[in-house]
């Protein structure tokens, strides 16, 4: 890989970027009242302690709380932890030990948010359940790191959770004693594609105002559609029917928030859902080649052999 400077960005003494348009607000300062079904990720407010009137509601409230631990579970300082510019300001180019820190996080997360579901709980054979989470896996990574960037309101680069990020044909500066594949990994993950997720993701989600409650209906979508990965006639019941309940508890939302055109806005949500599809491949592609990526922590063994 050609490697590239780093492009100039305004820092401040700490070498902490300032996002370029950023709307977000720091969880720990989470407002109540906020309209939980009308604002948006991007927006300036997120959702408080409201007290869900449906489902995806529920799915919200469970989002945020998940954000504030998978916040604390990225920091790798003290100072960083108790830092109120840990979730305001960006921190430069993410690097390949910065996408499996965050990975590695977020399966943790994944398998949490999905042994919540109830009807995951009804299948009683455990193999299916591994099939269902092995195929969802860098779906999740995908969709949770899209949403990040959103709640961010950039659209010129993918923010990770941990505010490190990629920006089309930008390089960082990679170390000649770093492994190869390091360096083969990053010229692609930073080329061409991260345009086409910026331009097929990130920007129809902002310019559509995209809600966490729509977020959320993706997410269950997607995990309920896996594909032919070879489930149980019992267990295949159970995915048909949650999708069936996932796209009508999205109509719930668009209710609620009182959503006028509801044919047109589902039409929007459901758009996303082929990019999605060919971006998680592109990632699987590239997180291949990159040693050790995937492997969890020896504390964490059991998620290891689950999703290898």
């Amino acid at each position: 890989m050609t490697k590239s400077p780093i492009i100039a960005e305004a820092a401040n003494d700490n070498g902490v970027i300032g996002s370029p348009e950023s709307a977000f607000t720091p969880v720990s300062h989470l407002l109540s009242g906020i309209d939980l079904y009308t604002t948006p990720c991007s927006s300036s407010t997120v959702m408080g302690p409201t007290s869900p009137a449906c489902f995806l509601g529920s799915q919200v409230e469970i989002y945020h709380e998940q954000r504030k631990r998978r916040r604390v579970l990225l920091c790798r300082t003290l100072e960083e932890m108790l830092s109120p510019l840990t979730e305001t300001k960006l921190k430069g180019f993410a690097t390949v030990p910065d996408l499996i820190q965050v990975y590695n996080v977020q399966m943790g997360l994944m398998f949490e948010w999905a042994e919540k579901l109830e009807d995951f709980r009804s299948i009683t054979i455990a193999q299916d359940k591994v099939r269902l989470l092995k195929t969802f896996a860098m779906k999740y990574f995908l969709l949770d790191n899209i949403c990040h960037t959103v709640e961010m309101n950039v659209n010129d680069r993918i923010v990770f959770a941990n505010n490190t990020f990629i920006q089309p044909h930008c390089y960082p500066q990679i170390a000649d004693n770093e492994p190869i594949e390091w360096q083969q990994a990053l010229g692609p993950l930073y080329g061409e594609h991260c345009l086409r997720m910026i331009e097929e993701l990130v920007r129809p989600m902002l310019e559509m105002g995209i809600t966490y409650g729509e977020i959320l209906a993706l997410r269950l979508i997607i995990f309920w559609n896996p594909g032919s990965i070879g489930l149980s006639p019992e267990t295949i019941d159970i995915v048909q029917n949650a999708s069936e309940k996932a796209i009508k508890e999205l109509h719930n939302w668009f209710e609620a928030a009182k959503i006028d055109k509801v044919q047109s806005r589902l039409g929007n949500v459901l758009l996303l859902l082929s990019p999605i599809s060919n971006h998680t491949q592109f990632l699987i592609d590239i997180v291949s080649t990159i040693p050790g990526f995937g492997q969890m922590p020896e504390w964490d063994i059991f998620l290891a052999d689950l999703l290898r």
